[in-house]
């Protein structure tokens, strides 16, 4: 009993597959693209040593990452398709690509759709590394200011730094622009007597009740000096 139903099951699948077999030899593929596997492969291969570097910098590569995971089920389901194309492949090695690629329109998957993915990975990383040029140039203008005695201004420098950790890399070299600029014009400066005048509004109370004090104090001193004179 269990060899007849073994069989019986046996002979589904082969209907099955086979069906399978004659729908895909009659559809009409498209051509595909130009891009080669070892094309996109190598790709691949690019996108993860940048990610690497990224990540050596301790930049965040939480959308690359992702970006990486996406090219890499797109280039497995590139192949599948590639074995479904294949008059000469096995049926066996058919149904598994059947399997895997599951409910995809396999016919307009090509090589070139893992370029997508890993082009913008690049370019992702470009703008990384640009910002933070930026990012540092800014900042040492910034102690350069310092350095010089100056009360500076390091708002624009804390939000492109904060747009930079999240991924936000435009806006980080906007700010970061931005930040340079200011201070190539000369960030808002602070004198010595704007300093005294800070120092009084903020404490005048504690400066008035000093100086009551010491006049208290050497009164009579005061008082016999000017006798004397």
């Amino acid at each position: 009993m269990r060899k007849i139903l073994f069989c019986v099951l046996l002979l589904g699948v082969c209907f099955v597959a086979g069906a399978e077999y004659n729908r895909i030899g009659d559809l009409e593929l498209p051509e595909t693209g130009f891009v080669m596997r070892s094309e996109a492969l190598a790709a691949i291969e690019d996108s993860e040593e940048m990610i690497n570097r990224m990540r050596d910098s301790n930049f965040s590569v939480v959308k690359v990452s992702e970006d990486l995971v996406k090219a890499k089920e797109v280039f497995q389901m590139v192949d599948y398709s590639e074995i479904l194309r294949d008059s000469g492949a096995t049926a066996e090695a058919r149904w598994e690509a059947i399997k895997a690629i599951g409910e995809i329109d396999w016919r307009y998957l090509e090589y070139g759709d893992v370029l997508d993915y890993t082009d913008d990975i690049m370019a992702t990383v470009e703008k990384a590394f640009l910002s933070y040029e930026s990012l540092v140039l800014a900042r040492v203008v910034y102690e350069e200011c310092l350095d010089r005695g100056e009360i500076v201004d390091d708002a624009l420098i804390e939000r492109a730094e904060g747009a930079f950790y999240e991924e936000r890399y435009d806006e980080a070299s906007n700010f970061a622009l931005m930040a340079k600029e200011l201070a190539e014009e000369g960030f808002p400066k602070v004198s010595f007597w704007d300093r005294v005048g800070d120092f009084f509004g903020a404490y005048w109370i504690y400066v008035l009740v000093l100086m009551i004090f010491v006049v208290a104090f050497f009164h009579k001193k005061i008082v016999g000096v000017f006798r004397r004179g």
